[in-house]
């Protein structure tokens, strides 16, 4: 009953904590531990549990206790003599794992007591054993002819005391027995033969002393690509020939050869696709339907009849795309290739039409190529092209395509009332503590997350019971590739004013609270830790937005405030990955409040209603 009683009293202090009242329990003066911090660990089954030392913010005595060790939400019981808690420095050992489920998450439940009283930490220790090897890629693709290392072991799973006597591929596909092997001395995975392209699954096995440790390999053989665009040629018995592939792509270990030239004299391919017929080589003429094989010693794929060239006594200009109109935005990249260029022996061709500065056409092969980002004015661009014959004769061609230059008006590409009941993946959530220090002086560096939504996004900040910095965000990050022109408007809501205190000599003790808006340039690809949270900075590395930075402050206090259309800068779209970056941020400064007693009060911060628009980047085709 006792018990009972004392989890209901402390159910209630943490409630009175995420409430907005100024009367929160355990405030200035008290020094009970808030909260204790060990790092999660991964253990292989041979080495000892031990845990690191935690990180805690009372300055004076405190001692620590087991309080229940835990896996799936159910506790394991009877560990106490087990599972170990150092009195003094809170380090935790667990003596044996016998009968301990492989690759589960232990959470360990660890009590403090300091002169205020006693305080529970769930969950305060993750670990878990594992007998995974980890592997990571060592090849951006893996083509059918590629043979290399394709997984490295990484430094033996992430324990460099361990060694392993033997490492063993486990499957009973005899393609990737055959092809597939492991180097002894440093367990990374090799290719060794010819795999056609598809998905394989595998498994690894390594024996260290009496442990086996395992990995599940999936793999990918990509297929093999060859493109030559345009395909079809026409030439004079006398003309050369040069055709460059647009494509070669997953054929690294592979040679090529034809088939289908018997008439052709002197044509040839290369390591990297290039065919060539040399000048005056005087062929039979006919048409030529080649195919290009790509091959090792024992294996090939075959590219049929990939290219067309006829070969004959004259030639009538011939210039072929695949679209009439192509129309972009004024900021669009575009490339227009034809999919046939034939022209009589030392012909010249011309563009009859004045393309402005970023469009440029190459009289060599017929291709329009449109740089990004020009910020063009609307207009019309006939690909007319004439036909200059070596004697000086002009043949005309007319208008073969169109480049048309459009502005549209912004489309809405991200919209969030925060109206559902919990915040979207898309963001990222954080909240960070700094200029605490331990017992010995050490700065803290805790993230703890309070982040609810209640008719919008709300920030909460709490009061404290020491000098410390806060800061909690909201973070957005969108794609932004295909996007200019951006503008973005939101509500915002600030509970509590954001007020200054000062001692009597005018030096600021409190700093005020403030909300803002505004922009980062440190995205990074979200990378959610092996064990751990939502409440990880996942896609931003830290929310260091200042003051001065920001697009918007938040002034009204207790109402809805609009911030109205903001113009996000372009600069902002190509600085950070091709992402468009954004965080709501709020921050509280304390500084030795506890000298002269101000008590300031929490303050929530709220969003919703975000809406942003943009001009898009697009292309449209019409054949």
């Amino acid at each position: 009953m006792k018990k009972l009683l004392y989890t209901l009293f402390i159910g209630l202090i943490l409630t009175a904590v995420g409430c907005q009242k100024d009367d929160i329990d355990r405030s200035v003066g008290g020094e009970y531990l808030e909260n204790l911090e060990y790092n999660d660990s991964i253990f292989t089954p041979n080495q000892v549990i031990i845990s690191s030392e935690p990180t805690f913010e009372v300055k004076y005595g405190v001692a620590f206790n087991f309080e229940g060790l835990f896996v799936n939400g159910e506790e394991i019981e009877k560990q106490e003599e087990n599972v170990i808690v150092d009195k003094n420095t809170g380090v935790i050992e667990v003596k044996s794992t016998m009968g301990f489920d492989k690759n589960a998450d232990y959470k360990v439940t660890v009590a403090s007591f300091t002169s205020s009283g006693k305080s529970v930490h769930p969950d305060a220790w993750a670990f878990r054993i594992s007998d995974r090897l980890y592997y990571s890629p060592a090849q951006t693709a893996i083509g059918p002819f590629l043979n290399s290392t394709i997984f490295n072991l990484d430094s033996a799973s992430g324990k460099d005391d361990l060694t392993f006597d033997q490492f063993k591929i486990v499957s009973d596909n005899d393609t990737i027995l055959n092809a597939i092997v492991i180097e002894a001395e440093t367990g990374n995975i090799q290719k060794v033969a010819y795999m056609a392209d598809g998905e394989y699954t595998f498994n690894v096995e390594a024996l260290s002393g009496q442990d086996v440790y395992q990995s599940t390999i999936q793999m990918t053989i990509s297929a093999a690509e060859l493109v030559y665009q345009p395909n079809v040629f026409t030439i004079e018995a006398v003309q050369d020939l040069r055709i460059v592939p647009i494509t070669a792509a997953n054929l690294e270990g592979s040679t090529f050869s034809l088939e289908g030239t018997e008439g052709i004299v002197g044509i040839t391919i290369d390591e990297a696709g290039i065919i060539e017929i040399p000048v005056n080589h005087n062929s039979e003429k006919n048409t030529y339907n080649i195919t290009v094989v790509a091959s090792d010693d024992e294996n090939g794929i075959r590219f049929e009849e990939i290219i067309t060239i006829n070969i004959v006594s004259s030639i009538d200009p011939s210039i072929v795309y695949n679209y009439s109109r192509v129309t972009l935005s004024p900021w669009s990249a575009y490339t227009l290739i034809p999919s046939e260029f034939t022209l009589p022996y030392l012909a010249t061709v011309r563009l009859n039409t004045t393309l402005p500065t970023g469009i440029s056409f190459d009289a060599t092969s017929g291709t329009v190529t449109v740089d990004e980002d020009l910020n063009l004015s609307d207009a019309t661009y006939p690909i007319d092209l004439t036909v200059i014959a070596s004697d000086g004769q002009e043949i005309d061609l007319g208008v073969l395509s169109t480049i048309v230059i459009e502005s549209r008006g912004k489309e809405v590409i991200f919209t969030d009332d925060m109206s559902e009941d919990r915040i979207g993946e898309i963001y990222t959530i954080y909240q960070a503590q700094r200029n605490e220090v331990d017992n010995d002086g050490n700065e803290i560096d805790r993230a703890s997350a309070g982040f609810l939504l209640n008719d919008g996004y709300r920030n909460q900040l709490q009061r404290w019971n020491r000098d410390y910095w806060r800061v909690a965000y909201l973070g957005l990050s969108i794609n932004a590739s295909d996007i200019l022109n951006a503008e973005i408007e939101f509500e915002t809501y600030l509970l509590n004013g954001q007020d200054e205190y000062t001692d009597g000599d005018g030096n600021v003790i409190y700093r005020d609270d403030y909300y803002l808006f505004g922009y980062l340039s440190n995205y990074s690809e979200n990378i959610v830790p092996d064990i751990g949270g939502r409440d990880n900075d996942q896609g931003l590395s830290d929310a260091t937005l200042t003051k001065e930075e920001g697009a918007y402050i938040t002034r009204a206090v207790k109402t809805w405030e609009t911030s109205g259309v903001i113009q996000v800068p372009n600069e902002k779209l190509n600085d950070n990955n091709n992402h468009l970056t954004m965080v709501w941020k709020a921050e509280k400064d304390y500084d030795e409040i506890n000298a002269v007693g101000v008590n300031p009060k929490a303050n929530n911060f709220h969003v919703k209603n975000i809406t942003i628009r943009a001009n898009k980047k697009f292309v449209e085709e019409t054949e």
